[in-house]
């Protein structure tokens, strides 16, 4: 398990990719679930962009894409009386870095929250 001060550096860079233009991307076989939960990509990634070190359930967790290696962190978080799984990447497209949610949608079993207060 990472401790605090890694976690809060992916968040803080997660955010900061997030919020440039063009920096960020949510997978679309989440839109399903957005709709789900009343709540649109703009909502969901304002959802994220609150994201908070208490939120932080797991990872890093190597990501086995073929194309984009790298790590993924999974965070929870309960948005209108459901909690949430968000799976979280930094991914690199040539230079550029892409911050990617990868899954966000009901969790399937209750979600530990080891940095919970």
């Amino acid at each position: 398990m990472p401790d605090r001060a890694q976690v809060e550096r992916f968040l803080t860079t997660f955010k900061e990719i997030a919020s440039s233009e063009g920096n960020w991307y949510l997978a679309p076989r989440n839109y399903n679930h957005l709709s789900e939960l009343s709540l649109t990509e703009a909502g969901a990634k304002k959802e994220i962009l609150d994201l908070s070190l208490s939120d932080y359930c797991k990872g890093p967790e190597a990501d086995d894409n073929w194309l984009e290696r790298g790590n993924v962190f999974v965070f929870g978080k309960e948005i209108n009386g459901t909690e949430i799984y968000i799976k979280l990447k930094i991914a690199y497209i040539g230079k550029q870095k892409i911050a990617k949610c990868l899954s966000f949608h009901a969790a399937e079993k209750r979600l530990e929250y080891p940095f919970a207060e």
